[in-house]
């Protein structure tokens, strides 16, 4: 075999002799591609029609994500007519007088709801104008003595003093201001313990 000076040559094994470099990666390019096995070629287009299939399916997933969030949007529509109509019913709800106990004495409001259950029987109208010795009057729901605390009742006239204090909600308001300045015993079924059964 004849070589041009200067051509690079090498010793193949596979074709058993010197061939040329050039003419060599161009024939074992070639032989390589005539001896590439069938299951081989098989697993190559299988390899990339399962890529392929794995692509779509996440384009799949990707398009059909939205409708889900939309669906996921639209759920709380379908209660907010139950729960408007939750808020609704608690605001046209008239307060209780446990409520209003509750909002002014606290974790004290069981103690405070059993005394004036057992001065007045929770009776807003309630009025006691004979027992006290001194003739002060016990007006409203928690029997607030008009004259003992005439400085913390709104009003500019008696009459007017006597109107605010038979509003349940307005003497429990003042009881509280009872109970900060002098405590339970203002009450005299706190001192007797009547009040107790009420418990």
């Amino acid at each position: 075999m004849n070589y041009k000076p200067g051509t690079k040559i090498k010793f193949d094994r596979r074709f058993k002799g010197i061939v040329e470099v050039g003419n060599y990666q161009r024939h074992y390019r070639k032989v390589a591609k005539q001896h590439t096995p069938v299951w081989f070629k098989l697993l190559v287009i299988l390899t990339i029609f399962t890529g392929l299939w794995g692509l779509c399916e996440d384009a799949n997933r990707v398009q059909a994500r939205p409708e889900v969030v939309s669906e996921a949007q639209e759920e709380p529509s379908s209660t907010r007519p139950l729960e408007r109509d939750t808020v609704a019913r608690e605001a046209d709800r008239q307060p209780t007088i446990d409520d209003w106990f509750d909002k002014y004495f606290g974790a004290d409001a069981k103690i405070a709801r059993a005394i004036c259950q057992s001065e007045s029987g929770l009776k807003a109208d309630s009025m006691n104008k004979t027992l006290n010795k001194d003739g002060s009057w016990d007006i409203g729901t928690c029997q607030i003595n008009l004259q003992a605390h005439w400085d913390k009742i709104p009003g500019d006239t008696k009459d007017d003093k006597v109107h605010w204090l038979t509003m349940p909600e307005l003497n429990i308001a003042v009881a509280k201001l009872v109970y900060d300045s002098q405590g339970w015993t203002a009450w005299t079924d706190y001192k007797n313990k009547r009040y107790l059964k009420n418990l």
